[in-house]
């Protein structure tokens, strides 16, 4: 009903699709048993959605064939979960689990730009506001194996950072709840990983940690 397989199977195969790519080179293999924690709650909601929705419209309940943020599933979120447990640092509208909202911002020629741009494609992102996260951003250590890191600095100069970007009309300090300096890790799939508001270099290079390879990654199978 609505699609609801197509929209859990497309972020079924991009929640697992990146930990895979990751364990394959050389993360912790611990990373895998996060996609049933993530992802089994969430198929099993549309599941009880869906069935609802069906008998609603056997009974010609025309409310059936509404559309809400819950057939949407862009308000989802792991918070809680093995990749963003209870207690880490938050904005005053976002935790570690939430789906990343896109923003309006201008670049250094002053042409607006997406947040979604940014985020799309296979790497994490990696948003520095302020000038103590900045620092922190320079100074963050990223592996070269396994999936990219992509870094913007926002209303801060960063020498490493992709892109400078300026919160001009502060659309991006409302929607991300900001009050001050704050570093946040986005996965590849657009999901927040993590937010640092204290000590931020040490907490966001643990948090990279459990994400990214720590080894060698592993010779690659050849078929035969």
């Amino acid at each position: 009903m609505g699609a609801q397989g197509l929209n859990t199977g497309v972020q079924d195969g991009y929640n697992l699709g990146w930990k895979l790519a990751q364990v394959l080179a050389g993360a912790d293999p611990r990373l895998l048993d996060s996609y049933e924690a993530e992802r089994r709650p969430v198929a099993a909601a549309v599941l009880g959605l869906s069935t609802e929705k069906y008998n609603d419209l056997s009974k010609l309940d025309t409310s059936s064939i509404r559309r809400g943020k819950d057939e949407q599933q862009l308000a989802l979120s792991y918070h809680g979960g093995p990749l963003a447990p209870v207690g880490g640092d938050r904005t005053k509208t976002l935790r570690a689990g939430d789906r990343a909202p896109d923003a309006i911002l201008h670049d250094a020629g002053g042409e607006q730009t997406r947040l979604f741009a940014s985020y799309r494609g296979p790497h994490f992102t990696a948003i520095a506001y302020g000038p103590h996260a900045a620092q922190a951003l320079d100074r963050l250590d990223w592996p070269p194996a396994g999936a990219q890191l992509k870094r913007l600095a926002i209303d801060a100069a960063a020498t490493r950072a992709y892109q400078a970007l300026t919160d001009t009309d502060g659309t991006f300090r409302q929607i991300y709840g900001l009050t001050g300096d704050t570093l946040l890790l986005i996965r590849p799939d657009g999901y927040i990983s993590h937010i640092a508001t204290r000590d931020i270099p040490a907490a966001t290079q643990v948090a990279v940690q459990a994400l990214t390879p720590q080894r060698s990654p592993a010779m690659p199978v050849r078929s035969t």
